[in-house]
C-alpha cells in the first residue's frame, strides 16, 4: 500500500499540470472578456475564428488525452 501511496504522490504533480493545461483556453478566454476584447465574438462569429476554436479545441484535447496516457504509464507498477 504505501509503494501505491508514493506512486500516487509521485504522479501528482502531473496530474496537477494536466489539469491546468485544460483550464487555460477559458482562463484565457475570460481574461479576454474582462480586457473587453471580444474573444467570443471572434471565436463564434469569424472563419478564422471558427478555425482557431477547433484547433485549440483539438489540440486541448489532444494533450489532455496525453498527459492521461503519460500518468497512467507511470502509475503502472514495473
Amino acid at each position: 500500500m504505501a509503494t501505491a501511496r508514493d506512486l500516487a504522490a509521485a504522479v501528482s504533480g502531473a496530474r496537477a499540470s494536466a489539469a491546468m493545461l485544460a483550464v487555460l483556453p477559458a482562463l484565457g478566454i475570460a481574461m479576454g472578456l474582462g480586457l473587453g476584447a471580444a474573444p467570443l465574438q471572434v471565436l463564434f462569429r469569424t472563419s478564422v475564428g471558427h478555425g482557431l476554436l477547433a484547433a485549440g479545441t483539438v489540440l486541448t484535447a489532444v494533450g489532455v488525452l496525453w498527459m492521461e496516457r503519460l500518468v497512467s504509464g507511470a502509475e503502472r507498477p514495473p
